[in-house]
């Protein structure tokens, strides 16, 4: 099985939803805010993406400009008010749960993974934990949340 690249993640985005750009200053200024360097794949999917609801998941603003909750503010609320590790950016926020992207310095493991409030207790404590689901790296995630809306749009199950 050959694997599917960003550009024609990009492609297959861009036939459904046009192109919605993130800023690359607004990515500096992301790693900046948050002390971490995101990880190539997810600067290369947020130069066609800027977040917003694909697949079953509601993916929170890229950038921290308009009206939208981002990644910035609810990954810097939850490192003040729960200790959440600095390496750790929140990119998901739904029914209790989040989806929160692994940026450790100096790593290409980028992985992606969903917990519960109670994962991200173990998580906080640097206990070893089960999440729901967990993607190799952003490019997984994304491409399997591309995936479910394109399903969804043609009706297949």
């Amino acid at each position: 099985m050959r694997e599917t690249s960003i550009g024609q993640l990009k492609d297959t985005y861009q036939a459904s939803f046009g192109v919605e750009s993130t800023d690359p200053i607004a990515i500096e200024m992301i790693e900046s805010r948050l002390g971490i360097i995101l990880p190539n794949d997810f600067k290369e999917i947020a130069s066609f993406y800027a977040g917003g609801i694909i697949g079953t998941f509601p993916h929170l603003a890229i950038a921290e400009d308009g009206p939208a909750d981002n990644i910035v503010d609810q990954t810097l609320f939850l490192r003040k008010r729960i200790d959440l590790p600095v390496p750790l950016v929140v990119i998901v926020d739904f029914n209790s749960s989040l989806i929160i992207l692994n940026c450790r310095s100096g790593s290409l493991d980028s992985k992606v993974f969903w917990v519960t409030s109670k994962e991200l207790t173990q998580i906080c404590n640097f206990n070893s934990f089960d999440p729901i689901e967990e993607w190799a790296n952003y490019k997984c995630f994304f491409e399997s949340m591309l995936a479910s809306t394109t399903l969804d749009s043609s009706g297949d199950e």
